[in-house]
């Protein structure tokens, strides 16, 4: 167990609550990355100022050999990089992630949940170099790690790998510029130092495992194995050490149902390892052409039986065609009612009417209420973000859910059938259909 127990973020190896580690999961972006600090000054081309804990200015530092702080001068390359696929982010010995300050303007590193993944280390064999990642996944920038005597203001072309790696027996690995080592200090300050020890050392952590991460937490997932349907908790967290250090950022802390301290990342049937340099989380991928933006299925790695699980996006999707018929607001009713009755369906309603939107959301139940959709009626096709639900259930005014209505929609996803009548005016498809507009159908409403 080590260290003690310190919660206070401000501290460069601060402990943080287990049920907080995973923080930023909830605030992804429309393209499902997990929030990345950016500064809102970030220019096109800057160089990175010194610690300003030094207060020394730029010009001062050009003349102090001495000084080594990473952040310290390096130079950001303005043109397009060309990404590898293998990127990581660093762990360092204390078992905190290390990242771009953009407040600071430093290279830091601080306990996950704290630290912003804004800065990852592409690897091409025995070289490698570090990128700043932007506010889209191709926005990157390469970060020269520098000495403040190097031109800082010379363009690297887009596939200039200029760190030296070297690998160690543990799957760590030393970043080497120059005569230089990165390394981690107590203080939270990233360095070039002129040795490799342990505090020179990284482990590797896969930028698609903590992206792949970021969307289990998020949604709901069905796993083809147990017919469950999960999603990531808050848990214990592990950088694979056989010995975590004395001044590990980790608390010592029991997963539920856990008998161990050391525990892998677990998500229903399946575990997985942090520190693991082969994809472990793969999703098919989104349809552009229909502007998805989240995966319909996943397959994990079980690193402990190397099976693979598969899991299918759990986010219900009900949806209803009203008319101008003022009975057809009844008839909503008794549908909706019977819908509340259905236990354990996280699902999002959606109503396609001509009728008054704020009327229409007074009839939802209240559990529904906060997503539900509401759409012209006169709308041909769908809008953007539709397509990121699956199941779907069309369901026509005045239908009645069953208690089964969830088992139903789980047996659909499973069979891959594509499509599972529930009863009277309940059709369900696994994918969103291709729904016509009234005008267009005379045989029903569609959307």
């Amino acid at each position: 167990m080590p260290n003690n127990y310190a919660d206070n973020p401000r501290s460069a190896l601060g402990k943080v609550r287990m049920d907080r580690m995973f923080i930023g999961a909830g605030e992804l972006g429309q393209d499902g990355r997990w929030s990345i600090a950016v500064a809102a000054d970030d220019r096109d081309d800057e160089s990175l100022g010194t610690s300003d804990e030094s207060g020394r200015s730029h010009a001062r530092a050009v003349s102090n050999a001495d000084h080594d702080t990473v952040g310290a001068g390096a130079s950001l390359v303005v043109e397009s990089v060309l990404s590898l696929p293998d990127q990581y982010y660093l762990i360092t010995h204390h078992d905190t992630v290390v990242f771009l300050d953009t407040d600071s303007r430093l290279v830091r590193h601080a306990p996950f949940g704290i630290a912003a993944w804004s800065l990852v280390i592409e690897l091409a064999g025995q070289k490698g170099r570090l990128l700043r990642r932007g506010k889209s996944p191709g926005e990157v920038r390469q970060l020269s790690a520098g000495r403040f005597d190097s031109d800082t203001s010379t363009k690297m072309v887009p596939t200039n790998l200029d760190c030296d790696i070297e690998n160690f027996s543990d799957g760590s690995i030393g970043i080497r510029t120059g005569d230089h080592y990165l390394g981690s200090d107590l203080d939270g300050l990233v360095r070039l130092k002129d040795w490799c020890r342990d505090w020179e050392r990284y482990q590797l952590v896969r930028v698609d495992t903590i992206e792949g991460l970021t969307l289990l937490r998020r949604y709901s997932w069905l796993s083809h194995t147990d017919r469950r349907v999960h999603s990531l908790a808050a848990q214990p967290i592990d950088f694979g050490r056989e010995r975590p250090a004395e001044s590990s950022a980790l608390a010592a802390s029991l997963a539920p149902g856990a008998i161990a301290f050391r525990r892998k990342v677990a998500f229903g049937p399946a575990a997985l390892k942090l520190i693991e340099r082969r994809p472990q989380i793969v999703f098919e991928p989104s349809n552009a052409a229909l502007e998805q933006l989240i995966p319909e299925r996943v397959k994990i790695l079980d690193s402990n039986t190397e099976a693979e699980s598969v899991f299918s996006l759990f986010r219900p999707l009900i949806h209803f065609w009203l008319g101008n018929d003022h009975s057809e607001l009844e008839k909503l009713r008794h549908s909706l009612d019977s819908l509340s009755r259905v236990a354990g369906l996280d699902a999002t309603i959606c109503i396609a009417s001509t009728q008054s939107k704020t009327h229409l959301r007074q009839l939802v139940p209240e559990k529904y209420r906060s997503d539900a959709l509401f759409l012209d009626a006169d709308t041909t096709g769908a809008y953007a973000g539709i397509h990121d639900y699956h199941p779907v259930v069309h369901a026509y005014v005045g239908c009645t859910f069953g208690v089964d209505l969830k088992e139903g929609l789980i047996e659909l996803l499973l069979s891959l059938k594509g499509e599972l009548v529930l009863g009277f005016g309940l059709t369900a498809y696994a994918s969103l259909p291709n729904f016509l507009t009234q005008s267009e159908n005379l045989d029903g409403p569609r959307l």
